[in-house]
């Protein structure tokens, strides 16, 4: 009967200090960096006042495998017993903690269960936690388009794709249209037409790849395309910036400098005459062609965003026609647009037609600019 009530005495006892004790282990920083260190402590609270301790123990378990021992420190003197391996680790003895300290964690170390016992004159505690490891990208690159200048129709779509060096975690990639030449955040985020990011594990590491479709306008020429990754805080990795060549047709239709299209040109028989084309705008510039008589056309000139092109001919009496300038463009957008003009033959003699004793025409110079001509009949 005496045995059977020191057993429960003793288990009584048991329970009071098992509930008493409250241990935390924790590690800084969490989560921890590769290539640096790591320090995990735990703190305890609530022995009791006859309690000792006797010696802490600092085990690990990796995923898959059996707990290790790392290191035994003997109390109250805080010294080790053979365990611990100074190149490698430190510790530390407080008031109400003990600390260890990893010299130089890495990505092996990752979801490594480390637990931290106490063992006292009464019982035995334990608590444990697990590392997580922090291995920053080194890189992040444009694997599509490949070229570093891309070509693109407005109002039509292009797929770009990053990718990631390995890290832990994996990175969170981000995309940006940039004024200039280098990629930064302060750009235009593109976030629509951004597909799931998919990722691979290398070596244990995780590679994330991202692909976005741009859908082009015409106010994006000029413009560039790269992405940021990030997979620690302050610690972020730009792409290349891809050139955005967006082609685009002019506006509007080509103009005759000095005529509205569909009005009546007048020309003396035989005399050499010249008119300008002109169109405005686009990517690239529109080109040019005349339908004029057997008329001779010049190389374009280009101003800007103007491209002009003349034509010269000479017209015999009774070959009045229409002299048509027509701009096309290489994307094929708004078709092929023209101008025109009605070309009427005048003789030079009052004899050929019932004509007035004069007539002013307006006829363009070469460059473009007009000049008043009177034609004397008599």
């Amino acid at each position: 009967m005496t045995v059977v009530m020191v057993k429960v005495i003793f288990g009584v006892i048991l329970v009071m200090y098992s509930e008493a004790v409250t241990l935390n282990l924790t590690y800084t920083p969490n989560p921890a960096l590769e290539n640096s260190a790591v320090t995990l402590t735990c703190s305890y609270t609530g022995l009791q006042s006859n309690e000792t301790i006797i010696r802490v123990t600092w085990d690990v378990k990796v995923p898959n495998e059996t707990i290790y021992t790392k290191g035994r420190i003997s109390m109250p003197s805080c010294t080790d017993f053979g365990f611990s391996d100074t190149s490698f680790y430190r510790f530390n003895c407080g008031v109400g903690n003990f600390s260890w300290t990893i010299l130089n964690v890495t990505r092996n170390n990752e979801q490594n269960m480390w637990r931290s016992v106490i063992s006292t004159t009464a019982t035995t505690y334990m608590v444990n936690t697990t590392l997580y490891v922090q291995v920053p990208i080194t890189a992040v690159s444009m694997t599509a388009p490949t070229d570093s200048t891309v070509t693109i129709n407005a109002g039509d779509s292009e797929t770009f794709k990053c990718r990631t060096s390995g890290g832990l975690p994996q990175a969170t990639i981000k995309w940006f249209k940039v004024t200039g030449n280098t990629c930064s955040q302060y750009g235009m985020e593109l976030k629509s037409s951004v597909s799931n990011s998919s990722v691979i594990v290398v070596k244990g590491l995780r590679q994330v790849d991202s692909t976005m479709l741009f859908n082009a306008t015409s106010t994006d020429n000029g413009l560039r395309i790269c992405c940021t990754a990030s997979n620690v805080a302050e610690m972020q990795r730009v792409s290349e910036t891809k050139l955005l060549d967006v082609r685009y047709a002019p506006s509007g239709p080509p103009v005759i400098i000095g005529y509205a299209s569909g009005s009546n040109y007048s020309m003396i028989e035989n005399r050499t005459e010249i008119l300008t084309c002109s169109s405005t705008g686009g990517n690239p510039l529109a080109t040019l062609t005349w339908d004029c008589f057997n008329g001779q056309m010049f190389s374009p000139t280009v101003q800007g965003s103007m491209v002009k092109r003349v034509v010269q001919w000479t017209a015999r009496r009774n070959e009045n026609a229409r002299c048509t300038c027509t701009a096309s463009h290489v994307t094929g957008q708004n078709q092929s647009q023209s101008a025109f003009v009605n070309v009427k033959i005048l003789c030079k003699y009052i004899l050929c037609y019932n004509v007035p004793e004069s007539i002013v025409t307006a006829s363009p110079t070469i460059d473009g600019s007009i000049t008043n001509t009177v034609i004397a009949m008599r």
